[in-house]
């Protein structure tokens, strides 16, 4: 029987800088999954979908105070444009499983839903990780995740110890789970993304390896080897010093969620809390930077 639900779309044009935001807003503001495409201008088409309409115009306002506190503080680019539609009878589960395809990061990694055989090859001790993002950041559809888990092939050695502050979908966690590391702590504060990486680490058969959290307090100081954190500048700045602080000396910093523009202001972060840049990893605008911990700070 067809569902019965009644669904709207609020549809998203913006420039690729303010992608991260509106998407982040979209989430909180209770969308149930988001769609992003892009235009061939190169902007970003964002459709978030809200199940009913209940509080939806609360939702509306507080997104047009979203787009104009981002148009003082972005002057330069072109101001975000939405639209909302009504979709009836509309089975949003369903449709979600048919956007969300495998994704091919590197010849021995890929990103696959649960549900989903791969017949891609990959090299001798490849990966596949089984993510059902639902609600939660982490796909590897967005370049910011894609560089961290190619930053974390890079560095993730065999018993080493990994936090992932914000962990979304706890796709980076259980990354590092498969690469060797002997325990993963993944924190965030949103309860729909604890459920959702709790399922996938069950998914992905790394429960013994990788904790989700949801409170700070769960983190150790001076004790994990590798400290990851895909977010943006503003919620990095506040946090940077809190996850330096959990870090062993001579751990690595990996932060991403980051434009290239903003590479002097992380990099400066980075110093701040006694760390240096050690690596850049870039694709087109996004970036993450590797540091090392345990310089004198400045």
């Amino acid at each position: 029987m067809a569902s019965k639900r009644k669904f709207l779309k609020l549809s998203v044009n913006c420039h690729p800088a303010l992608e991260e935001a509106i998407c982040n807003f979209l989430f909180e503001n209770g969308a149930l999954g988001l769609e992003v495409e892009e235009t061939e201008e190169g902007f970003g088409v964002i459709d978030g979908f809200f199940a009913g309409s209940k509080n939806f115009k609360a939702v509306r306002n507080r997104l047009e105070a979203l787009v104009q506190d981002l148009q003082r503080i972005f002057p330069e680019i072109p101001k975000p444009e939405y639209e909302v539609a009504l979709f009836p009878d509309r089975d949003w589960q369903e449709k979600w499983k048919r956007s969300f395809i495998p994704l091919k990061i590197s010849p021995d990694l890929i990103v696959q839903p649960s549900w989903w055989e791969s017949e891609e090859p990959l090299r001798s001790g490849g990966v596949i990780l089984k993510i059902d993002p639902k609600t939660a950041f982490g796909t590897g559809h967005h370049p910011s995740t894609r560089l961290c888990l190619l930053a974390l092939r890079d560095v993730v050695k065999l018993g080493d110890r990994v936090l992932d502050y914000g962990c979304g979908s706890g796709i980076l966690g259980i990354y590092a789970a498969k690469m060797g590391a002997s325990e993963v702590l993944g924190v965030d504060n949103k309860p729909e993304a604890i459920d959702c990486a709790t399922e996938n680490v069950v998914i992905n058969e790394v429960t013994k390896t990788v904790k989700i959290r949801t409170h700070p307090r769960s983190v150790r100081r001076d004790y994990y080897d590798i400290a990851v954190a895909n977010l943006d500048l503003a919620t990095l700045t506040g946090l940077a010093a809190r996850i330096a602080g959990a870090v062993k000396r001579g751990g690595l910093l990996l932060f991403s969620g980051l434009l290239s523009e903003e590479s002097s202001s992380i990099r400066k972060l980075l110093r701040t809390v006694g760390a240096r840049t050690l690596e850049t990893y870039q694709e087109g605008e996004w970036i993450a930077i590797l540091g090392i911990t345990g310089v004198r700070r400045v």
